[in-house]
């Protein structure tokens, strides 16, 4: 069992002093537990801190003079084996590609309740081998193309890694969500509005129950109860309020 109320070690990653400070204030209030055992302004002194100190966080933010705090795995010389949380201003393709890379991160102005359920999930898996450093492999995969290529998803037991052009589709189970492949199906711990709001745009909502990648549409009945034809043949409902947004956005994709 881990121990969920054990010390640990911490280092803050900020060029802004203003920041730091903040960031030490509310870690205190939220987990007096933890041991802030050193600050950086840059990438680069984060680096040689993080291999003197062995930290078991470092909470670093994104935006800094000189390299950006996602380039880490690329100067540190050996995996990641602490957790990670980016902090940074909104951006909304950064956080996409943070999300479905499983990667914590936080949103300034922080949050105390925000931080407060980061370090829970922290704590729930410290002794856990949740893959830090293939997560962020992940994320740098994703940073790499204009949209998300791959995800990790999280079950009951594991974390699987997919290509997003090998998903089907997503149906939803309650509070789970199905990713179904071509040979596969994977339930995932979190309902489907979670993966709605991640995916990228050729995942389209046609039902409040499934999610489709327009990739995979082969055609469109537009009966009655219109539905979708996946092209191995699986045909699925498609809403009357979704017809016509779904016949732009496929539409749009088939001029790409």
């Amino acid at each position: 069992m881990n121990d969920i109320s054990r010390p640990l070690r911490a280092l803050i990653v900020d060029d802004e002093a203003h920041a730091k400070m903040i960031m030490r204030a509310l870690l205190q209030r939220v987990d007096p537990q933890v041991e802030i055992i050193g600050e950086a302004s840059n990438l680069m002194d984060a680096v040689d801190l993080i291999q003197t100190h062995s930290p078991d966080i470092v909470f670093m933010d994104i935006e800094m003079p000189g390299h950006s705090g996602l380039d880490i795995r690329k100067y540190l010389g050996s995996p990641v084996q602490f957790a990670l949380v980016f902090v940074t201003a909104y951006d909304q393709y950064a956080i996409q590609a943070m999300r479905i890379s499983a990667i914590d991160y936080l949103l300034k102005p922080l949050d105390v309740n925000e931080l407060q359920e980061c370090m829970v999930r922290i704590r729930a898996r410290l002794d856990l081998d949740f893959d830090q450093d293939i997560r962020l492999k992940l994320l740098e995969d994703n940073r790499k193309s204009n949209s998300p290529v791959k995800i990790a998803i999280q079950t009951l037991t594991e974390t699987h890694y997919l290509n997003l052009e090998d998903l089907m589709y997503l149906e939803a189970d309650g509070m789970y969500s199905v990713f179904r492949l071509a040979d596969q199906k994977i339930v995932a711990s979190k309902p489907i509005k979670v993966y709605e709001a991640m995916l990228p745009k050729n995942f389209f909502r046609i039902h409040r129950s499934y999610l489709v990648n327009l990739d995979f549409v082969r055609q469109y009945s537009s009966s009655d109860s219109a539905s979708v034809v996946l092209k191995n043949g699986m045909e699925l409902p498609l809403a009357r309020n979704r017809r016509e947004e779904f016949l732009e956005a496929n539409q749009h994709r088939d001029r790409l």
